[in-house]
Order: C-alpha cells, then sequence, then structure tokens
C-alpha cells in the first residue's frame, strides 16, 4: 500500500480541526456538537449510504463527516478528496477552508499550478466570505507565488 499521501492527511487535519481565533476568545465558527468530524470513525453501511444520501443532497456537514471518514478511516484519498469537494461545494466553510489549502500549499506531495492556486484562493475567500476565521494570512501567501 502506497503511503506517500499521509503527510497531506496530517496536513488536512490539523487544517480542519484548528482553532484560529485568539486566546481567550470563542471560535469564529460555530461548533455543532452533534456532528462528529473526529479522526476515528467506524460507521456501518447504512451510515455511510445515509451520509452519502444526504450529502449528495446538500448537506455539507454530512459531506464532510464522509470526508474524515475516508480519509482517516480507510485511508482512501480518492474518496475523501470527492468528499471534500463535496462539501465545499454544499457551502461547509471547514471544508472550504481545508480545499483552498490543499490546493494552494506548495509542500503537498501534488505541487499546486496556477490554476489550483487561483482555486485554493477562491476556496479560502469563500470560507471567509461564509463566517470562517479570516484567512487573510494565507491568501496574501498565495498572491505572492
Amino acid at each position: 500500500m502506497n503511503y506517500h499521501w499521509l503527510p497531506l492527511v496530517s496536513f488536512l487535519l490539523m487544517a480542519a480541526c484548528a482553532d484560529t481565533s485568539a486566546p481567550g476568545q470563542a471560535p469564529e465558527r460555530p461548533v455543532d456538537e452533534t456532528q462528529s468530524t473526529t479522526v476515528s470513525q467506524k460507521l456501518s453501511n447504512e451510515d455511510i449510504d445515509s451520509l452519502e444520501t444526504r450529502a449528495s443532497g446538500g448537506s455539507g456537514e454530512d459531506a464532510y463527516r464522509l470526508f474524515m471518514y475516508y480519509m482517516t478511516t480507510k485511508r482512501d484519498m480518492v474518496e475523501s478528496h470527492y468528499w471534500l469537494e463535496v462539501s465545499a461545494e454544499n457551502g461547509f466553510p471547514t471544508a472550504m477552508h481545508a480545499l483552498g489549502l490543499y490546493l494552494s500549499i506548495e509542500a503537498l506531495p501534488d505541487k499546486p499550478t496556477h490554476n489550483s492556486k487561483i482555486r485554493g484562493k477562491y476556496w479560502l475567500q469563500r470560507a471567509k466570505d461564509s463566517g470562517y476565521a479570516d484567512p487573510a494570512e494565507q491568501l496574501k501567501q498565495i498572491d505572492k507565488k
């Protein structure tokens, strides 16, 4: 089994779970305790089918759960990337942020192209516009490259 993408998993987990609020302040994005995005998830086939149906119908949170499941439990990067994109497209700010970083970070195994940097910046801006913590510094770094 090829594990060359494991640094990407660590990076996306840190990006997705990072609290970017200032010390002593409440997180800038709402926390929904009913939606688990924990690293270790055990989902039945029925759970997966249900999540896929809801995610395909527009639930960004359910698509994000599938992203986390496939990335961490199944270690299937193709399937996890698919659900990350669905989650971002469905309007889930955490996914928008993670996808923006993924598309624009130079240190990842697949170097970003000019167009992926543009898309990365787009998703970071969408995350910001959706209420996610301001990724201004990340947007500036993309502009410099």
